[in-house]
């Protein structure tokens, strides 16, 4: 699991993967398909944190789709930080449309980059040798060398009060409201099913990136998830309320031992749910960095004190008669420290949530 905390945004990140239990399952077992990460800078005191989420197609004309989802997070993660260091010196109100020009755009090209940089440098078949070997390859086959490496893409990034949202492809994005409601703000598109979805392999995929701000006052929570986790439920409202669920747990736990419980949950998800591969990652603002601790007053603290008093006088008394001389002992004050009980909340509120996603009959 990855997880960071901006004591200066007040903002935490979290992202997880968990190999599918069909992929585990299989002879040899697929690799995992799914890659998360979160990334976060400071820029002339302005923090910036970024989540993001690929999932590999995965299919035999994807044979690196595993690489090419790990290379969309990289990318992704590497140009939030760069739009926010270009954007340190822009206005607030010219954030949104800088973000909307040049993200979807730079994003698509410097993946087919760094897909073409990891394709030169790799030993495959005899067929891919001639399509990717040493040589670059050609413009025509541009997109047959992209499609080997496909993948979806979900990102989110918080900078200077603003959340910035995109998604291309299947899975999932999540918003919390002021009012802790949760919505989807791009609804599912209805071509996505049977395993279809768009890609950035696609050479129309910037047309497909779909771009949502929101400010911190009317969202202070941004889930992705993959489709590992969509597919687990028959009703939006059930991952509605599994979603709910992890976000009050990060809120109130934090980094700390409690949120331990979110690589056997989502296990758990992909064995009685989808089977698939399963991610999910947020950002949430004014959480806490460290478990909830809470302090017991010791309503004996008194009693201790003048407990310890009493021993100082006798052990004062015990001196004088050992003593020659009729000399009375300066009195001296003692100070106890109060040193208040902490007890650590074990329980997490993730025990509560539904362990047996249904699959629709």
């Amino acid at each position: 699991m990855f997880s960071l905390y901006d004591p200066c945004t007040l903002v935490q990140a979290f992202a997880l993967s968990r190999q599918g239990s069909s992929h585990l399952r299989a002879t040899p077992p697929k690799p995992c398909q799914d890659a998360c990460g979160v990334f976060s800078g400071s820029f002339r005191g302005e923090g910036a944190m970024a989540v993001v989420v690929a999932d590999g197609h995965g299919s035999a004309v994807h044979d690196h789709s595993d690489v090419g989802a790990q290379l969309a997070v990289q990318t992704a993660g590497e140009l939030f930080l760069d739009f926010a260091l270009r954007a340190v010196e822009v206005p607030p109100a010219g954030l949104v449309p800088l973000f909307r020009d040049h993200f979807p755009r730079r994003l698509v090209r410097r993946w087919r980059e760094k897909v073409e940089g990891h394709a030169g440098e790799v030993s495959t078949t005899l067929t891919s040798r001639e399509l990717i070997g040493a040589n670059p390859p050609k413009p025509e086959d541009g997109e047959l060398l992209w499609r080997r490496y496909g993948t979806t893409l979900l990102f989110a990034g918080f900078y200077r009060q603003y959340m910035f949202v995109v998604q291309l492809g299947d899975g999932a994005v999540v918003v919390q409201r002021a009012d802790g409601t949760l919505e989807f703000p791009i609804p599912p598109d209805p071509s996505h099913f049977g395993g279809r979805t768009f890609s950035l392999s696609a050479t129309d995929a910037r047309d497909h990136c779909l771009v949502r701000v929101f400010s911190e006052e009317d969202t202070p929570a941004v889930m992705l998830c993959t489709d590992g986790v969509t597919d687990a439920y028959d009703k939006p409202e059930k991952m509605r309320e599994m979603l709910r669920k992890i976000l009050e747990n990060r809120r109130s736990h934090g980094l700390g031992p409690a949120t331990d419980l979110l690589p056997d949950f989502l296990d758990s998800v992909s064995t009685y749910g989808s089977g698939d591969d399963i991610t999910v990652a947020g950002l949430v603002i004014h959480a806490v960095a460290v478990p909830v601790v809470v302090e017991e007053e010791v309503e004996q603290v008194e009693v201790v004190v003048e407990k310890v008093e009493v021993e100082k006088i006798e052990e004062e008394k015990i001196e004088e008669e050992k003593t020659t001389e009729l000399v009375s002992s300066p009195s001296r004050s003692m100070s106890v420290p109060y040193i208040p009980h902490r007890k650590r909340i074990h329980e997490s509120t993730l025990t509560t949530l539904p362990n047996s996603p249904k699959i629709p009959s």
